[in-house]
């Protein structure tokens, strides 16, 4: 027996009439058993063109036999049923129905994501699931439900980006800081000279310490600066675990030790964001002629790809910020993902 969470949006039509039909035709699935049916809340809508109506949002908790994929069949027959045409991204709809949650399973196939990519950063989700499925575990970051909604209630209300490539980490940040009307928070740190090959491991323990400070000096700021009403939000365009990755890859032995220790307890002490976009490289590294910037140096192919593979691996780990992640060749849609996460949270 399987515990499950679908989620449902509508927007045209007859919201309340289309969810009260979905949820009924879901539930009389003769392998379904169990079920609890949120409340209905209206939100704006997220990501999508203007002008849309608002949305009507609810969750529904249900325990079946029904694998993932004879699931989610189910939920596209009565998207099918109701009228969903699949015209436009993040369009309006009269239906739409998401497979958020089977039991603690992650996977991730052409036709299906568990859990879903983008659950943990939409309010209009966390809502109506925090009202029947509090205790439900998100196995990607390691959250329940319950925590995950009241994590973004809680400052500072900031979001960060990772990846290999600087540069492009502070033009995503700037250009989904001027769509969302936010504040761009630009790495207090100066770059290492982007020239510099073979640098002396002592120079990069120091500027990878000195680093971890002042980003946290920036962090705390956030954290104490005074309260308003919605809250302020910030986009960071680094991230504080880019000091572990750029320690086992560029680093050994005590150096890495040092750099690893320190980039732990600032971890430790920090507030972390309340999500990560992680821009990841979809193109081979390993060529000779291949650079990418790492931390705040260049490295060659090789090292850009452990990188890249290092920075992965940590996002992966359970117990911190949800993750989005878009790849390095399509800015565009980096900025798309991040600037409807951070509408889709406040």
């Amino acid at each position: 027996m399987a515990h499950c969470l679908i989620g449902l949006g509508a927007n045209l039509g007859e919201p309340a009439a289309q969810l009260d039909q979905a949820c009924d035709r879901l539930c009389r699935w003769p392998q379904v058993v169990g079920v609890a049916r949120s409340g209905y809340y209206a939100t704006a809508p997220v990501g999508g063109p203007a002008g849309q109506p608002a949305f009507l949002n609810a969750v529904l908790r249900i325990d079946t036999h029904m694998s993932p994929e004879a699931l989610l069949a189910a939920t596209r027959d009565v998207e099918q049923q109701l009228g969903r045409e699949r015209r436009q991204r993040w369009g309006p709809r009269t239906i739409d129905i998401d497979l958020l949650l089977y039991d603690t399973l992650v996977m991730e196939t052409d036709a299906l994501v568990l859990p879903h990519p983008r659950m943990a950063v939409r309010r209009f989700v966390l809502e109506p699931a925090h009202e029947i499925a509090a205790d439900m575990l998100h196995p990607a970051t390691g959250w329940t439900i319950g925590q995950l909604w009241e994590r973004l209630a809680h400052p500072p209300h900031y979001v960060a980006i990772a990846g290999a490539d600087l540069p492009l980490r502070a033009r995503v940040a700037e250009q989904v800081a001027r769509e969302t009307r936010t504040r761009w928070l630009r790495d207090p740190v100066r770059p290492l000279d982007p020239s510099a090959r073979g640098l002396p491991a002592a120079a990069l323990v120091a500027h990878e310490l000195a680093a971890l400070a002042a980003r946290r000096q920036q962090l705390d700021t956030l954290s104490t600066a005074r309260s308003t009403t919605p809250p302020a939000w910030s986009v960071c365009d680094y991230w504080l675990p880019q000091s572990l990755a750029v320690a086992r890859v560029a680093l050994e032995d005590a150096a890495r030790h040092d750099v690893e220790t320190a980039c732990t307890r600032v971890l430790q002490q920090t507030p972390p964001p309340k999500c990560v976009l992680l821009l990841t490289h979809d193109t081979p590294l390993a060529r000779d002629t291949d650079r990418a910037v790492c931390g705040d140096q260049r490295m060659a192919g090789p090292h850009a790809a452990a990188l890249a593979r290092e920075l992965a691996r940590i996002a992966a780990l359970p117990r911190q910020s949800p993750v989005l992640r878009a790849p390095v060749s399509a800015p565009a849609l980096a900025v798309a993902e991040l600037a409807a996460a951070m509408d889709a949270m406040r």
